[in-house]
């Protein structure tokens, strides 16, 4: 338990659930309802959280609201919670302008998997190495010495290296700036 945690503290007033005949506690009946915002629509790209709730109109008018402002990057799904929160389903889904127009939720986008293990295949074998199946048991992956990667691609990857070191560089002195202004 948390250091900071008082067992023996009694609820805060309201906090209290509400009882039936016998003493047992009653069954909550409210249906919620949880509004995200995906990016292109892909739950592997970024998403947020609209709206959380028990008003369904409200829920409705927010998913459509976010989807119409954000220009069509953003797809809106609202999902409806059983009283429990242990069943939801998808009962509006607001497209953004990727989305093919039979989607009735978010989808997993492969190409983005697909592209940044490309990429870190790519990175690492830059090194003279990489990580591929084992030849004794292609179960395992073990590094293994892979051929030099042609001029043209080593060049595109130091290209992003040194991008990469750029905004390492800007994110860091970004952080010591505002840790800097917080503590005047």
């Amino acid at each position: 338990m948390a250091p900071d945690i008082d067992a023996e503290a009694h609820e805060p007033e309201g906090a209290e659930l509400p009882e039936a005949a016998g003493g047992a506690v009653a069954a909550l009946s409210v249906v919620s309802y949880l509004v995200t915002a995906y990016r292109w629509g892909c739950t592997n790209e970024h998403a947020y959280h609209v709206y959380c709730g028990a008003d369904r109109t409200k829920a409705l008018a927010l998913a459509r609201a976010e989807n119409a402002d954000r220009g069509g990057k953003y797809a809106a799904v609202v999902w409806e919670f059983d009283a429990d929160g242990t069943e939801q389903r998808a009962i509006a889904y607001f497209h953004s302008s990727l989305c093919p127009e039979n989607a009735v939720i978010p989808h997993h986008n492969h190409k983005i998997d697909y592209f940044e293990r490309i990429g870190q295949f790519v990175d690492e074998a830059m090194s003279g190495k990489a990580l591929l199946p084992d030849p004794a048991n292609e179960k395992y992956l073990t590094y293994q010495e892979v051929a030099p990667l042609p001029d043209y691609l080593r060049a595109q990857v130091e290209r992003q290296r040194q991008f990469l070191t750029i905004w390492q560089g800007f994110d860091t002195k970004h952080a010591a700036e505002l840790k800097g202004s917080s503590s005047n």
